[in-house]
């Protein structure tokens, strides 16, 4: 089965581990601490990653701030989200590190929340697009998600001085509106 996501440590930059699935990133899990509202996120079938934990045997470790980010179908990181721990995670060598957990739960706050239509978009976007202007079958809510996923997109970037000074041509045939414009 192919990994979807990943937990990366904002602060040393770790992978901290990967997982089949995952809720909440929509922020449609919500848990209550006392007066406050916080966003929760369940990883499903939620795997450790060999050098984390290797880290963590030798030293104390604590995680603040973390990328959940969005795997392609080789496993290669190819956007992400912020997610803001309620309260660090604490890792030492007497952590007891399952092979797998069913579930992983966070609680924090996510900086920004993906749409229903962003994760559809992802899912599509996991492998290379087939062809050109795959979009313009779309709603404009799956547009909009589009556009979200276009915004935090880190696959394959041209180097700098291949984008300096280019001649660029658009294809305006299925131009409509401001989201149309704005989605390749």
């Amino acid at each position: 089965m192919i990994n979807r996501y990943s937990l990366v440590d904002d602060e040393s930059g770790l992978t901290i581990g990967i997982s089949l699935d995952l809720v909440g990133l929509t922020g449609n899990l919500i848990e209550t601490v006392g007066d406050e509202n916080f966003h929760k996120i369940m990883l499903i079938h939620f795997r450790y990653n060999v050098e984390f934990v290797a880290y963590c045997k030798e030293k104390k470790f604590s995680i603040n701030n973390i990328e959940i980010t969005i795997l392609d179908h080789e496993e290669n990181s190819i956007g992400s989200y912020y997610f803001v721990l309620r309260e660090p995670l604490s890792y030492n060598r007497f952590t007891e590190f399952n092979e797998v957990l069913t579930q992983f739960e966070l609680v924090g706050d996510l900086s920004q929340m993906a749409t229903e239509e962003s994760m559809l978009i992802w899912n599509m976007r996991r492998k290379p697009l087939a062809k050109t202007n795959e979009w313009v079958g779309l709603s404009l809510e799956q547009r909009i998600g589009w556009l979200e996923v276009a915004r935090l997109y880190r696959g394959t970037q041209l180097h700098s001085q291949e984008r300096q000074n280019g001649i660029y041509q658009m294809d305006a045939t299925n131009i409509e509106d401001s989201s149309s414009f704005f989605v390749p």
